[in-house]
């Protein structure tokens, strides 16, 4: 069996990352001191990251307990160093979510490599949280100059798709959001960089998830 990068965890060298790092860490100790109990929990990079300032999103999961455990810049190697190293340690989430991979494409790195990364962080999150209802989403479509990317994006979702059930997981597309049914970019849902997306794109997230979340 192949071993890729991707599935090997690793830390980031740069101090705020440790430092962001550290403050999860906490969060998830000082609950864990509790009952543990947790009604969300949100695991990515920096497009997760952003929903702690997204209305757009939070409007849809109202009165949740939640955790917000995105990092920008994270690969799926950082995930899992973050998980080994405790973030999910003590902790029940009713639900949560998995989204990472699109920081793993550079250097040009294949589909089959991303895809294993992000199948070993939705393995680990299961491992740590074995009653959760989780939710493994897809990678993003991407838009503007790299739309090409989207061939990969695609074949990388279709592997992460085929794995789920190996770990009890929800596989979660979002594709219709960002792209229309003959490969387009759809207005107003992706930013300039074609990577991050908008506040009407978290607006889409955020009802899909409570719409999973109600069954």
């Amino acid at each position: 069996m192949t071993t890729f990068t991707s599935t090997i965890a690793a830390p980031r060298s740069d101090a705020k990352w440790f430092s962001t790092f550290v403050n999860q860490l906490t969060q998830t100790q000082t609950i864990a001191g509790f009952n543990g109990e947790v009604d969300l929990l949100l695991l990515g990079d920096s497009i997760t990251e952003a929903i702690c300032w997204s209305g757009d999103y939070q409007k849809h999961v109202p009165g949740m307990k939640t955790l917000y455990y995105g990092i920008g810049g994270d690969q799926t190697h950082h995930v899992l160093w973050r998980i080994e190293n405790g973030i999910l340690t003590g902790i029940n989430p009713k639900y949560a979510t998995l989204m990472i991979g699109i920081n793993n494409f550079w250097p040009d790195t294949s589909a089959e490599e991303v895809a294993a990364g992000a199948i070993a962080c939705g393995k680990a999150m299961r491992e740590k949280m074995p009653d959760a209802k989780l939710f493994h989403f897809g990678v993003f479509s991407v838009g503007a100059s790299i739309i090409h990317l989207n061939e990969k994006v695609d074949r990388i979702n279709e592997i992460i798709k085929a794995a789920t059930p190996s770990y009890n997981a929800q596989y979660v597309s979002m594709r219709d959001v960002f792209l229309s049914t003959d490969g387009r970019e759809i207005p107003e849902m992706l930013s300039p960089d074609g990577v991050h997306i908008t506040a009407k794109a978290y607006d889409a997230w955020g009802a899909r998830v409570a719409e999973l979340i109600k069954g």
